[in-house]
């Protein structure tokens, strides 16, 4: 069979730029992620997450989870529960370092804060009454 040649042509018809987050709070949710011995990687994200909007007005920032076989964005999206819990995890530390609900010592190993775990069994308990649970990638 002989190799068949085609042309190529890119036109860019849309551009939607970056939009930078708050670098104090992607800080706090990459130290979160570590202190909790947790891989992260920094990624740019497109438009149409709602935090793209939400950063024209607030201090935002976006934790993401791994989902299974690297779907996203798709009805069979799915991600573990570990995945979900230390996103989930992640994100409470950053925020309660954010509000200062957390003395610098308080934490060791990685491990909540008191007032976290607290926090964690209380919203757990309410979020299941009311039959939530936090899925997806975006939390």
């Amino acid at each position: 069979m002989r190799p068949r040649r085609f042309g190529l042509e890119v036109e860019e018809f849309w551009y939607f730029p970056p939009t930078p987050f708050h670098r104090d709070l992607v800080a706090a949710v990459r130290d979160a992620a570590a202190a909790q011995g947790y891989p992260y990687q920094d990624i740019i994200s497109g438009p149409g997450h709602d935090a793209v909007y939400m950063a024209r007005v607030a201090p935002t920032t976006m934790v993401f989870v791994p989902c299974v076989d690297g779907i996203s964005h798709n009805e069979i999206e799915d991600a573990t529960p570990a995945d979900l819990t230390a996103g989930c995890g992640g994100l409470l530390n950053a925020l309660l370092d954010q509000a200062k609900a957390t003395s610098p010592g308080e934490r060791t190993g990685g491990e909540p804060s008191q007032q976290a775990e607290r926090f964690i069994r209380g919203e757990h308990q309410r979020m299941t009454d009311a039959g939530h649970r936090c899925g997806g990638t975006q939390l």
